[in-house]
């Protein structure tokens, strides 16, 4: 550790910094993340991990259901047959760099205080990584609803949003660099192989269109069914003791009005049945699951939106090594002066069709 031993200089600064933080984890900043980043820690808890060499990486598209399981005679030979609609998907790393300047001033200061200057100077560079790490995570949340632009020139830089994986037709975002010809827009490279219906149909989110909140509940719940989940059968709006319920795989996500007008609807509901507000004062339920609000989501036409998003399905990619690294080595080129914090991920979805988008709807109406 930097004690009197140790003679600071703009060489060795960041060996020392690195060796100080040597229990800086992950864990720590995704453990940071939960509370005011809640929508942004449920992600990150679900991330995969891939190999970092290149700018770009591979992984699975599930493009229809593989239905492999079949009756058959006793002494049956069977013939292997590849899974249709099996194809590979490309996408881009995003990265994420924060970095911590040393001067020759600072230096100088540390090696004439002695070892406790040194470790003060220490101290202050950690809480100036640990701000960046949650300034980070705030960029990150800001850019899960962002717009979607279809520029190769931007990719580098642009952490892929939802918004580029779920949209109100379905369809993903017309992708500049690539042509599929079948009517189905690819997203970071992934190009479904044959124009066959059944294939396109499943490389498509599912939506519904309202016109008013009084809808959402019914819209809601037809989209639970369109998603392939058990049917609400006989359940009550709002009552958890009947509906069936999400797993913590899933996740309701809104924009504010919409997550107003839900909580007084299910308020009125549940003052009509004599039952108390309970958490739904703060915290409104659908079949079990809460619904959570996001400031980051917004419409051009100022209606409201519902995201469905299937944490199986949709989830963050992050580079083996590199999450929320703090090394000493030089990220583009950059000086030896310095130690960084980077962040290699980006945000992908493997099975389109299972998640789904409710929007449209104006305010609910003063009664």
């Amino acid at each position: 550790m930097a004690g009197d031993g140790v003679e600071l200089t703009l060489a060795n600064f960041p060996d020392v910094f690195v060796s100080f933080l040597d229990q800086f984890t992950p864990d720590q900043v995704i453990n940071d993340a939960a509370g005011q980043r809640r929508i942004l820690s449920k992600l990150l808890k679900r991330a995969k991990k891939q190999g970092y060499k290149g700018k770009t990486f591979t992984f699975p598209v599930i493009l229809n259901v593989a239905n492999r399981l079949k009756g058959v005679l006793p002494y049956h030979v069977e013939t292997p047959t590849p899974i249709e609609g099996a194809v590979e998907g490309t996408a881009l790393w995003r990265f994420l760099l924060a970095s911590f300047l040393i001067s020759d001033q600072e230096i100088v200061i540390a090696n004439n205080g002695g070892g406790k200057a040194k470790m003060q100077l220490l101290k202050l560079k950690r809480e100036l990584l640990m701000t960046s790490v949650r300034d980070g995570l705030d960029a990150m949340l800001f850019m899960l609803w962002a717009t979607y632009v279809a520029d190769p020139t931007k990719k580098d830089k642009q952490f892929l949003p939802i918004n580029g994986l779920i949209t109100d037709n379905g369809l993903a975002p017309e992708d500049s660099a690539v042509t599929t010809g079948i009517g189905v827009h690819a997203v970071e490279g992934i190009v479904p192989g044959s124009a066959d219906q059944d294939l396109q149909g499943n490389w498509l989110n599912k939506h519904i269109a309202i016109t008013t909140a009084q809808e959402l509940p019914d819209a809601m719940a037809d989209m639970i069914i369109d998603l392939d989940y058990q049917p609400l059968e006989d359940s009550e709006y709002g009552d958890k003791a009947s509906a069936n319920k999400f797993g913590d795989e899933y996740m309701l996500v809104c924009d504010t009005n919409t997550f107003k007008d839900y909580g007084k609807m299910s308020r009125a509901r549940r003052d009509n049945k004599g039952k108390d507000l309970g958490d739904s004062v703060t915290t409104p339920l659908f079949s079990g699951q809460d619904l959570i609000w996001s400031p980051q989501i917004t419409r051009a036409d100022s209606t409201g939106q519902v995201d469905f998003l299937n944490l199986n399905h949709i989830f963050p990619m992050i580079a083996e090594e590199r999450m929320f690294k703090v090394s000493k080595e030089k990220p583009f080129g950059q000086a030896a002066s310095a130690t960084y914090m980077d962040l290699w991920m980006t945000l992908v979805a493997d099975s389109r069709r299972r998640l789904g988008r409710v929007y449209g709807h104006g305010r609910l109406k003063k009664q």
